[in-house]
């Protein structure tokens, strides 16, 4: 469940994108380009929420990254990430929106059993 939550952490995603930028084919630079940039508007979103709601994090795995780097819990940066980056990537590649679907539910689902999230 550790390894899948991780996927939704947002620093390699730019630098994976932003490599990728650099040496992709003309339409994969475009979809790239639509997923830094989404990466980066549902981060701004996500961090004016937090800052909103307030709401601190469940007593799930204490001394992890989660605790010391951010407090609070909702809404997920690493679910909204996710769910944002499988709409970008399923737009331009429908034959893996069930994939992408499937694995922003895993991810977002993750962050609630290891204790970083609540359920709602």
């Amino acid at each position: 469940m550790s390894l899948l939550a991780h996927t939704g952490d947002g620093w390699p995603w730019l630098i994976v994108g932003a490599v990728a930028a650099l040496t992709t084919h003309e339409l994969l630079h475009y979809v790239v380009l639509r997923a830094l940039v989404t990466i980066a508007v549902t981060g701004t979103l996500v961090g004016s929420l937090k800052l909103f709601f307030h709401r601190k994090r469940p007593s799930g795995q204490r001394g992890q990254l989660y605790f010391s780097f951010d407090h609070h819990s909702s809404p997920s940066g690493h679910a909204a990430r996710v769910a944002a980056l499988a709409v970008v990537l399923a737009s331009s590649y429908q034959a893996v929106a069930v994939p992408l679907a499937m694995w922003a539910l895993l991810v977002a689902l993750s962050r609630v059993v290891l204790g970083i999230h609540y359920f709602f």
